[in-house]
């Protein structure tokens, strides 16, 4: 009997098994009811009838009527006698964003303080990183006064050039203290006197280290 109801022959593209099954939509709503356990049955007298080619009690509705649903706005109709009628939504309409809803008392100036303090973060970041001449040289006279360079944009480049290597730098007193070092731990070569050389008019003796 389903099989005359689907208009379906059995053949080998169809065939009927154990594992065939058909939607609880094709069947009427009485025919259709839910287990305890919450499982779909269908009355063992059920035929399924709602198919493409039958005509349902209860027809789509139009595009226009969808559309009107999906928006959730009002609707203005032209009557027949040229006067506007208003319908009400179908559905309620979408409420706002939250980004439109005022923030609660007191974010505002819990924010402020956030930002001021970041700010403040920033800035004592910002001075430990920088070089220690920038406490002290704020303008072109501090660095001429400090540096004898003429302007701060010339001591930049002069520092961009050499900071690759900065680390490689030896200060002019520990140069100093390592030059004393290594001359007192050399040991003296022996002194020797050269021939007195005689002249017309001076008497040298030239010693050699």
């Amino acid at each position: 009997m389903w099989v005359q109801a689907l208009r379906r022959e059995e053949g080998p593209l169809f065939k009927v098994t154990k594992c065939t099954y058909i939607c609880s939509a094709h069947f009427e709503e009485g025919d259709v009811f839910l287990t305890p356990g919450g499982l779909k049955r269908v009355r063992k007298d059920a035929v399924p009838c709602h198919f493409a080619w039958a005509n349902r009690s209860s027809r789509r509705k139009s595009p226009y009527a969808r559309a009107t649903e999906r928006l959730g706005s009002d609707v203005r109709e032209i009557a027949e006698n040229g006067e506007e009628v208003e319908m009400a939504a179908a559905v309620p309409a979408v409420s706002d964003h939250d980004y439109d809803a005022r923030p609660p008392a007191g974010a505002m100036d819990a924010a402020l303080r956030r930002i001021d303090e970041l700010e403040a973060a920033v800035r004592r970041l910002s001075l430990v990183q920088q070089p220690q001449l920038r406490r002290f040289c704020v303008s072109d006279e501090d660095f001429r006064y400090y540096t004898r360079f003429p302007s701060e944009r010339i001591f930049s480049l002069f520092w961009q050039a050499i900071e690759p290597s900065a680390s490689l730098l030896v200060y002019w007193s520990k140069a100093q203290r390592m030059g004393v070092e290594a001359v007192s731990e050399a040991t003296p070569s022996p002194q020797r006197k050269l021939p007195i050389r005689r002249d017309s008019h001076t008497l040298q003796v030239v010693e050699v280290m």
